[in-house]
């Protein structure tokens, strides 16, 4: 597969799996053996139906979460996008409750993509300005 091509999968991935939420898609465009890590979160999801689980718990706390492209470099198998993250918190995040405030931060990702499927992913987003964006108390710098 072409450079192209791979980045028309991860085109499709972010427009359909993840914008539109057709997690039925994941099963063709990521691999069997898909793996993913994420900043701020321990540990890697594995498989594609893990990765559904983890989506179904995002989108629960922020139901009009969308990621925007802004752009994409490809060499060879790896696919690097920078990317811009908004949503508005409607659902418990990480023991915080709902807020109802929206979030803007900007993230990037690395995919590999291997044999039309998307096998390896590193997504990082700038949690921190999340997490206080919908309200939760900074203690970083606190003396307390």
């Amino acid at each position: 597969m072409t450079t192209h091509d791979n980045k028309k999968i991860v085109g499709r991935y972010l427009a359909e799996v993840v914008n539109g939420r057709m997690l039925d898609v994941a099963d063709c465009i990521l691999s069997p053996d898909f793996a993913m890590d994420r900043s701020g979160v321990a540990g890697t999801t594995k498989t594609p139906a893990s990765f559904c689980n983890m989506m179904a718990g995002f989108t629960a706390a922020f139901p009009d979460f969308q990621v925007a492209v802004e752009e994409v470099v490809a060499e060879r198998d790896a696919v690097a996008v920078r990317l811009g993250w908004r949503g508005t918190q409607q659902g418990e995040f990480r023991g915080m409750p709902a807020s109802g405030r929206p979030f803007a931060v900007t993230g990037s990702a690395v995919y590999h993509v291997i044999d039309g499927r998307i096998t390896r992913a590193w997504e990082q987003l700038d949690l921190f300005a999340l997490i206080e964006q919908i309200g939760a108390p900074s203690t970083i710098g606190s003396t307390d």
